[in-house]
């Protein structure tokens, strides 16, 4: 994802939009807490919430896992309190770049990189995931001549293997790598963002997320599925 120099999102400059995305991140907020965070009084701040849930980039969450509540929101309330978290489009902004579109053509010829790669991974038993769909959206999902941001394409990906032998076969991907990942967490899905890393290429300007039951992309955006794949 690109930001222009000077862009405005939800009424929000949107390198500031940026940085709350990436605070808020693997976090959960309440809107007092986000007030706080942002030194905003709790109306103001509420209204950010309401502007933010309906640019579908935070989304009301149920179980909010790691949670920041406000200094006056007491820990034995937490099942009272509403929580906010990131979207895939919220993550998207977080993960964006201030800089200038390229040409429609450099774009194309990045989309055809990355369906090829992904067609070349679904042809070899290096990995451990097919690629099953690959969704266009963003600028160059709308139809023109006029320059584009970055490449930005949704992936659904499905497991090759049942769970017990798909984590004996990424250990031993762990280990062949000689890679040494740093949490848990980095373990559980070093396989995965190995085939993300391929699929992207070396390009700066290709942005994937991945999409599926529960990963939707950005409400209201032009999309267009460029590749499919049935195992």
């Amino acid at each position: 994802m690109l930001i222009a120099p000077g862009q405005v999102i939800a009424g929000w400059p949107a390198v500031e939009l940026r940085d709350l995305m990436r605070r808020m991140h693997h976090r959960a907020y309440t809107v007092l807490a986000l007030a706080e965070d942002l030194q905003l009084s709790e109306a103001r701040a509420e209204k950010v919430v309401v502007d933010l849930v309906a640019a579908g980039l935070v989304e009301r969450v149920e179980r909010p896992g790691v949670s920041v509540r406000g200094t006056a929101e007491e820990a034995s309330a937490h099942s009272g309190l509403v929580f906010y978290r990131t979207t895939i489009a919220g993550n998207a902004l977080g993960k964006a770049r201030v800089g200038k579109p390229m040409a429609r053509a450099e774009a194309v010829k990045l989309l055809e990189g990355v369906i090829a790669r992904a067609e070349d991974a679904n042809g070899s038993d290096r990995w451990l995931d097919w690629v099953v769909e690959l969704v266009l959206y963003g600028s160059l999902a709308v139809e023109g001549d006029d320059p584009v941001g970055d490449v930005d394409v949704g992936v659904r990906i499905e497991p090759r293997f049942g769970p017990d032998d798909y984590v004996a076969r990424q250990e031993q991907l762990i280990e062949a790598d000689g890679a040494q990942p740093r949490s848990i967490v980095d373990t559980l899905g070093y396989a995965q963002v190995k085939l993300f890393r391929h699929l992207r290429g070396r390009s700066p300007r290709v942005d994937l997320v991945e999409t599926g039951p529960g990963r939707p992309l950005p409400p209201g955006a032009v999309t267009r599925t460029v590749y499919t794949f049935d195992p």
